[in-house]
């Protein structure tokens, strides 16, 4: 029988990208009782604009610290949903509070060439690749190869994420940039430079785990990075071989560690490699999970006793696309949002302001729509709803985007490696 969580309360300890999360564990069948934290905003020379993210929203309760909650018996269960803060889980759990997070597995995806070496250690088929220590030994790398994925190991997202070296002469702009950017640091970085692999078909997992454990159903898709993603619910067996394969040999290193988090998979389906696992709340694929399953809260509170519960799922099919902010991304920006789409609409780093919803300075990128359906048409027609109703806005949603990631799925789904239940759009319907 489902627990009754509104007599429970619950605290999300977070780096400002997943307020949404704590709303939608607010809502009505989640908890009684919803604070948000967010650290991050605490050094000596404090902004406003990341001080106040989750602040103005009837449904959470925005906190400056966590420990007074912790250490008082004002929470029942704590949430991260991001990566770090390990031994803090570790530490909050040994006081007898459960914990829903990855611990220590999040240096499976931050620590690149360490994760490398385990994919060895089990057996794992991955790239080709080099390893370069410092900012000249990679401009002469540079200078005399092409065609390379470049990632700082280990990671610094704020700084760097993955990026192509196509050529000496388009790299060259991106690290004179790198070269600013870090200074005299760059001679103490480490970069892992992988080899291009063969096939074209990229495909991926979305689920959770309970210490090693996952679910009988799982979301599985196809992501155009940083501007949409389509995805399907699969029981686990209908899930792609190659897509379980790649992360089978995970669960046991998953279950040492006493992970209770979201993971996502990139595989190279025709390669058979798994480019990395994210064991934390992946975007986009969390903004769907979060409306796909009805009793996500539940999920989350019986995950964090170590306990698996099987996901109630209400829609089949997801489009979602990725939203940008027309202003300056050094700057606050903000949106006006209907309540008819709200729950649509996953923002990043959000606060409340009257009517106006402001997202802190950092990306373009503010957040995603959503679109669910029993359909794949459907959930796109319901994707359209939301951009069309967030037209007047300084926003671009890539609804269109999703052209390319319907034609990856119709070339999927020929050589059987996925959407075989269904018919799926041609591309032109994302751009009409």
């Amino acid at each position: 029988m489902p627990i009754n969580l509104a007599g429970k309360r619950a605290l999300v300890v977070d780096h400002g990208a997943f307020v949404e999360l704590a709303l939608r564990l607010a809502r009505k069948g989640g908890f009684g009782e919803v604070y948000y934290c967010d650290p991050s905003w605490e050094t000596a020379y404090a902004k406003i604009d990341h001080a106040v993210i989750g602040d103005g929203f009837e449904q959470v309760r925005r906190v400056k610290e966590p420990w007074a909650l912790i250490d008082g018996g004002e929470v029942d269960i704590v949430i991260f949903p991001d990566v770090h803060h390990g031994e803090m889980q570790a530490h909050i759990e040994s006081l007898g509070l459960p914990v829903w997070g990855a611990r220590s597995a999040d240096q499976l995806e931050l620590h690149k060439l360490r994760f490398k070496k385990i994919q060895d250690e089990l057996g794992m088929p991955h790239a080709d690749y080099d390893v370069i220590y410092g900012m000249l030994s990679l401009r002469e790398y540079c200078a005399r190869t092409t065609d390379r994925y470049i990632k700082i190991t280990p990671q610094f997202r704020g700084n760097r994420e993955t990026f192509h070296h196509s050529d000496p002469f388009e790299t060259a702009m991106k690290l004179a940039q790198m070269d600013l950017e870090f200074g005299p640091l760059g001679d103490i970085l480490t970069f892992l430079c992988e080899h291009p692999l063969k096939g074209k078909i990229e495909g991926g997992i979305d689920t959770y785990t309970v210490d090693g454990q996952h679910p009988d159903q799982v979301v599985s898709g196809w992501e155009i990075k940083d501007k949409c993603y389509l995805a399907e619910v699969l029981a686990w067996g209908e899930v792609n071989q190659v897509l379980r394969d790649a992360i089978d040999p995970l669960w046991p290193i998953l279950k040492a560690r006493g992970t209770k988090q979201m993971i996502s998979t990139e595989v190279k389906i025709e390669d058979k490699v798994l480019l990395e696992p994210t064991i934390r709340f992946p975007s986009p694929g969390g903004e769907q999970q979060m409306e796909l399953y009805e009793n996500f809260p539940e999920i989350i509170w019986e995950g964090a006793h170590g306990r698996l519960v099987q996901p109630e799922v209400t829609y089949r099919y997801a489009c979602t696309a990725m939203i940008d902010h027309d202003g300056d991304s050094n700057h606050t920006r903000a949106i006006r949002v209907p309540e008819s789409v709200r729950r649509w609409v996953k923002l990043y780093n959000v606060s409340r302001v009257g009517d106006l919803l402001a997202t802190a300075p950092g990306n373009e990128t503010i957040g995603a729509a959503i679109g669910l359906g029993s359909t794949v048409q459907e959930a796109l027609e319901r994707l359209k709803e939301v951009a069309e109703a967030l037209k007047d806005q300084p926003v671009k949603v890539h609804v269109e985007d999703l052209a390319k990631a319907l034609q990856e799925a119709q070339e999927a789904k020929e050589k059987g490696a996925g959407m075989e239940g269904t018919e799926v759009p041609e591309p032109a319907e994302a751009v009409t």
